[in-house]
């Protein structure tokens, strides 16, 4: 479907929120890109007809993002801070800044215990998740 499988990176922002990080492709190997991204590599699927430039958005929808007070020991994960939460019934909003200025969101179960507001928190994610999109300079998310 067009939510789960977008063409192109203006669909993919269009249909639905998304967590989206920029990076810069670093290797491909055994159908994974790897990412260098804030201080480490992150790995997102490749289709096989993925070709492109260095600069890399990756993309994840955010019903597929866990967070956790401390980082995986396995896996994708983005640090961030806890700068919101919204009380939406069953789920919880939460946004989540990245780095100044760049906000994401993501939900949990309302039955669940929350994030305190300005904590540092750890995003995490299935590479097999994971969208790829190849961008160019006016393409920023930023």
């Amino acid at each position: 479907t067009i939510y789960e499988e977008p063409q192109n990176l203006f669909a993919a922002r269009f249909v639905g929120s998304m967590v989206s990080v920029e990076g810069e492709l670093k290797e491909i190997k055994n159908g994974l890109a790897s990412i260098f991204f804030q201080d480490h590599i992150l790995q997102a699927r490749l289709k096989p007809t993925d070709v492109g430039k260095s600069k890399v958005c990756l993309m994840v929808r955010p019903e597929k993002v866990s967070l956790t007070s401390e980082p995986p020991q396995v896996g994708n994960w983005i640090r961030g801070r806890v700068t919101a939460t919204i009380y939406h019934g069953p789920q919880t909003e939460v946004i989540v800044e990245l780095f100044p200025g760049h906000f994401v969101k993501t939900y949990i179960s309302s039955q669940s215990r929350g994030p305190i507001i300005t904590s540092e928190i750890y995003l995490s994610f299935n590479p097999q998740d994971t969208i790829l999109y190849w961008i160019d300079d006016h393409e920023k998310n930023y």
